[in-house]
């Protein structure tokens, strides 16, 4: 009010200030979190895509994903099935601005069906035993043919000229190959002759089963051929094998000498063991 006097009186008016709220500060919305749970899948399986996007003022009034994802406002998670490794980038936007945040699912390739993954196997070892129990065959004295073998005694009891039994012997497997369906593997004996190790280079074909359960296949020829089958079971625990168990289901060798064949039955078993516990020079 405004006051105005002399001797002769006073006057006065008034004007009112009228005072507005001021309007809030909008701010750029934020994304605390953005996530895939599984990070990794395999082709055909689904991820799930997890966010958390506020910021008070600053909450967005548009949140989108891209690769076909599309407007997720009002969502906080969001089910996808990428056919290859896709990486999402969650936008969210308001009249201060927008914010990015990404995150990739890794896709591998499905196994074809009825095939195993034994990358596991890879790098283990076994102490082993291997029995062979067989026929010694000699030449005629013209050496051209190997004579006659009477295979078993007179009341018909299978008759075998050799059983030998070698408890020192080492397997290790080696890189898995999973278009061949081949684990690789390495037979280990120790020649007392010349003290040394000596090895034998294995290809173990898989014929079927589980990871932790399957059966194999291997033949090796040369002067000394051998094959078998064999079951191999393991057990994990959190993807790591801590324990196995080998154990031939049918073998043979055929052993030539200068003037001599030796024939018959091979058994290799063993478990596993750990790599420290193995004598085999690396």
């Amino acid at each position: 009010m405004l006051t105005a006097s002399n001797s002769a009186g006073s006057v006065s008016q008034s004007v009112t200030v009228t005072v507005s709220e001021a309007p809030p500060v909008v701010t750029a919305p934020v994304i605390s979190s953005f996530t895939a749970d599984p990070g990794s899948i395999t082709s055909g399986q689904s991820s799930t895509l997890s966010w958390s996007a506020s910021g008070g003022t600053g909450a967005p009034t548009s949140l989108s994903i891209d690769n076909s994802v599309g407007s997720v406002l009002g969502s906080t998670s969001k089910a996808i099935t990428p056919g290859t490794t896709t990486t999402y980038t969650l936008t969210a936007s308001n009249s201060a601005g927008s914010v990015t945040q990404s995150v990739t699912v890794t896709v591998s390739e499905a196994p074809q069906p009825g095939s195993v993954d034994l990358k596991n196997w890879s790098g283990q070892w076994l102490k082993v035993t291997l029995r062979y129990e067989g026929y010694f065959l000699g030449r005629s004295n013209s050496g051209d043919s190997h004579t006659n073998l009477n295979l078993s005694d007179d009341d018909g009891t299978p008759k075998m000229d050799r059983d030998i039994a070698t408890t020192g012997a080492y397997l290790k497997f080696g890189s898995w190959d999973p278009s061949q369906n081949v684990l690789q593997g390495e037979l280990y004996q120790h020649d007392t002759e010349s003290n040394q190790w000596v090895s034998d280079p294995l290809a173990f074909q898989l014929i079927g089963g589980t990871p932790t359960d399957f059966l194999v296949l291997t033949q090796v020829n040369g002067d000394f051929t051998f094959g078998f089958t064999a079951r191999i079971r393991g057990k994990e625990t959190g993807g790591i094998l801590k324990s196995a168990t080998f154990r031939t289901l049918g073998g043979y060798y055929v052993e030539t000498y200068s003037d001599t064949l030796v024939a018959g039955r091979i058994s290799i078993s063993g478990s596993l063991v750990p790599e420290s516990n193995v004598p085999v020079p690396k």
